[in-house]
């Protein structure tokens, strides 16, 4: 009896996305601060007419941008030896495999909260080592990363 890939990568598709969207915890990605213009419509008195240039001269604000994705975690996996990350504590490394679409937010942001549910207990921030690396069979449909506790 032969082994057709074509059956059992889409099983495997399935059920890897079952796992991230029901057992997935949530994790945050924050990104940098931005300056933020509160008015951006301004009255040009010589043409007399609204443009949309940005006036500096009225309130700004910082807005930092956060976003909620899922994935799932594993703490403190055995298999960041093998994946080369360089950290400073061998005990303080997130695992995070999550979908492919989140891969330039995860390469973006500064920083992450992992398990935000519990973030009422345990806050801790996490600051990318290595990854992510698209991962799958067949095609690439997930992403993992290695974050490190900062």
């Amino acid at each position: 009896m032969a082994f057709d890939v074509a059956k059992v990568v889409p099983i495997y598709q399935t059920e890897i996305d079952n796992l991230i969207n029901q057992l997935g915890k949530k994790v945050e990605l924050y990104f940098t601060s931005s300056v933020s213009n509160v008015s951006s419509d301004n009255y040009d008195s010589i043409r007399g007419a609204n443009t949309r240039k940005p006036d500096y001269k009225t309130t700004v604000e910082k807005v930092g941008i956060v976003q909620v994705i899922k994935g799932l975690i594993k703490y403190n996996p055995s298999s960041y030896e093998l994946a080369d990350a360089r950290v400073q504590q061998n005990k303080n490394i997130v695992r995070i495999k999550t979908f492919l679409v989140y891969l330039p937010d995860l390469l973006k942001c500064d920083y992450i909260i992992p398990n935000i549910d519990s973030a009422g207990y345990v806050r801790n921030k996490f600051k990318l080592v290595k990854g992510p690396v698209p991962i799958g069979l067949g095609e690439d449909r997930y992403c993992l990363s290695y974050w490190e506790l900062v």
